[in-house]
């Protein structure tokens, strides 16, 4: 009996040390990088998501406001998210590691399968959103926060809004520039997004990628009281005269926006059609025509660029067709029909953004 026990036992032993060091390989070779094995790639992950502590709470609680990202991740643990979702999440992370910027993790095909994963797979999308709170403002979190915003993800995602809502608010300048994004990408109409978006021009407004983005998203609100309209034109005023065209041509969309039918607000629009760049005069004068002004608050600054003799033929015709949607007065009839007949007069070849 005793020489019978003193071979099973060494024997089990080695069976379970056989399947300690040789039950992994499938998952190793699963994980390559580069044609190499991504040695240590699930440790890295685990360090580099846990490590990052946002804002506001402590590293050991969820963040705050975040129930339902709380729960979706408690439901993953009972039913795991497909491997290939995890696989992905831990290849990226890796190149990550190993230095690749933001460019560089785009071009990969991770990145593609990742993005063919969020158009598909609800459970990828939670998990994904999961990961950029946890490395939002850095390489990695900037190339996950494109995908959701890119791919549609973010339609229909409740958690999305409430996320991007908080890091705006308790996230660094990094983080703020992430959230903007991912507010872009789902429909978010409510006075404390709007408050969000205001209070990040203030804060980092003299980031013309933060200015960019938090204007583009004011651009797409819509249903504001009369006092959130005066607020949004107050704040976003000065932009129109920033060093940036970007900035300015996105200052100018929000006040079309919202200062329609404000005589100030109109004026600081038309100082859009002396702008030196001309994308923005384009822009302006295009929205002259678009049925929101009156002909009186916009027959000044498109006639003054018919009379433009520097003015590019292209621009003006863009003015000219503004103008032909309006009941026009005889001076004003006059002005294009001198211009028609000029050597500067260009048949428009597009609707040159009319509708």
């Amino acid at each position: 009996m005793q020489l019978t026990r003193a071979i099973v036992i060494p024997a089990f032993l080695l069976a379970c040390l056989m399947i300690y060091f040789f039950g992994g390989g499938e998952t190793a070779q699963s994980l390559r990088v580069g044609g190499r094995a991504s040695a240590g790639a699930a440790s890295r992950v685990s360090r580099s998501v846990d490590s990052v502590v946002l804002p506001g709470w402590a590293a050991d609680q969820p963040e705050p406001g975040f129930a339902e990202v709380a729960e979706d991740e408690n439901a993953s643990a009972e039913n795991p998210l497909p491997q290939a979702v995890g696989e992905i999440l831990l290849v990226l992370d890796d190149l990550a590691g190993q230095g690749l910027s933001h460019d560089e993790l785009l071009n990969s095909e991770s990145y593609q399968l990742l993005m063919a994963k969020l158009q598909s797979d609800p459970a990828a999308r939670q998990a994904v959103l999961a990961r950029i709170m946890k490395t939002s403002g850095t390489p990695l979190g900037k190339t996950l926060v494109l995908a959701v915003a890119t791919s549609g993800a973010g339609v229909g995602m409740g958690t999305l809004k409430s996320s991007a809502e908080w890091l705006l608010k308790h996230g660094n300048s990094e983080q703020r520039a992430d959230a903007l994004q991912l507010l872009g990408s789902t429909p978010s109409y409510t006075p404390q997004t709007r408050t969000a978006l205001l209070e990040a021009l203030k804060r980092d407004g003299g980031d013309p990628e933060v200015a960019v983005a938090a204007m583009d998203n004011l651009v797409r609100q819509g249903g504001a009281s009369e006092v959130e309209r005066q607020a949004i034109i107050k704040e976003v005023t000065p932009f129109v005269g920033h060093d940036d065209s970007r900035v300015r041509l996105n200052g100018f969309q929000v006040i079309a926006k919202w200062g329609a039918q404000d005589p100030d607000a109109v004026q600081t629009l038309a100082q859009g059609a002396n702008d030196p760049d001309p994308q923005v005069r384009t822009w302006v004068l295009s929205a002259f025509g678009n049925g929101e002004f009156s002909y009186d608050s916009v027959r000044q600054p498109l006639l003054d660029t018919l009379h433009n003799p520097d003015e590019e033929p292209a621009i003006k015709a863009v003015a000219q067709r503004a103008l032909a949607r309006f009941a026009l007065d005889e001076q004003a009839q006059a002005a294009i029909q001198q211009y028609m007949a000029s050597e500067s007069y260009q048949p428009p070849q597009t609707n040159l953004g009319f509708n």
